[in-house]
């Protein structure tokens, strides 16, 4: 229980080569029995196992005869599991093993930061108060966070299923017919962008930078030819691509400001703070 204690140890490890407590038990059995064996029977007689336990250890001891008459050599080693059919016993088993396990994990967090980890001949923890606890509090003292966004491509449906009246700017509700005007019969709208660009063009006898949406129904077109795209789907004169492709939660800074650009709603690209 010392080396339990004051060890990071556990006990199979206590109990292999490196220590004594092998040796210490066989001079026991010397000291108590001397020459004199005993059968199996008198030795359970002795102990103060229960019939039950008692019944599977007799068992056991069959079974391993039988083993070592086929492999014609004797185990260096048995181990033994107990199953109750009883429920109540059953019951009263498990709540044991709950509150056992729950006292090894108290353990085990009282303990965790008092001894040195290492593998391999690498530390993955110095213990002390000026080891790695103290970059670990140093860090928690901080009051920033620091985080990331995943940057991703937006999949899945192509717009809102539900069909508007007659307008501009809609999907065809059927692409393979160019008559099907969306002027004329309505169409789809809320189309999805699935990522972005920017894009340098000219407005008003002036060139200037924008940020423009790809449409995921039009991702094909804009990467086979996306000046094409900019002409004709956005309205953009003279347009010179810059970043082919800006996704999905991105950071940037303007004018020192940080901030991920998160998605769009309409005509209106949607930013997150990450300041």
């Amino acid at each position: 229980m010392d080396l339990l204690w004051n060890t990071n140890q556990n006990l199979m490890q206590l109990l292999s080569t490196k220590y004594s407590f092998a040796k210490a038990v066989e001079q026991y059995r010397k000291e108590k029995y001397g020459s004199n064996s005993l059968t199996l029977n008198e030795y359970l007689d002795e102990s103060y196992a229960s019939p039950l336990i008692k019944r599977a250890i007799d068992q056991v001891i069959r079974i391993v005869g039988k083993l070592q008459s086929i492999m014609k050599t004797a185990p260096k080693r048995i181990f033994i599991e107990m199953a109750r059919e009883d429920s109540e016993k059953g019951k009263r088993t498990i709540y044991q093993k709950k509150n056992m396990s729950v006292y090894d994990v108290k353990y085990s967090l009282n303990r965790m930061f008092d001894f040195d980890v290492v593998h391999d001949e690498e530390q993955a923890w110095v213990a002390g108060e000026n080891g790695s606890i103290s970059v670990v509090r140093k860090n928690m003292k901080k009051n920033n966070i620091l985080f990331t966004r995943r940057t991703s491509e937006v999949k899945g449906g192509l717009f809102d299923q539900l069909i508007v009246p007659k307008s501009k700017d809609k999907a065809l509700i059927k692409s393979s017919d160019s008559r099907m005007l969306t002027e004329k019969y309505g169409g789809y709208n809320k189309l999805t962008g699935t990522y972005f660009c920017l894009v340098e063009h000219t407005q008003k006898k002036k060139r200037i930078r924008s940020i423009e949406t790809v449409m995921l129904m039009h991702k094909k077109w804009y990467k086979s030819d996306p000046v094409s795209y900019c002409n004709q789907y956005l309205g953009l004169i003279e347009p010179k691509i810059l970043i082919p492709c800006i996704k999905i939660n991105p950071l940037i800074s303007y004018d020192g400001f940080r901030m991920h650009i998160s998605g769009r709603s309409g005509d209106t690209i949607l930013y997150k703070n990450a300041n």
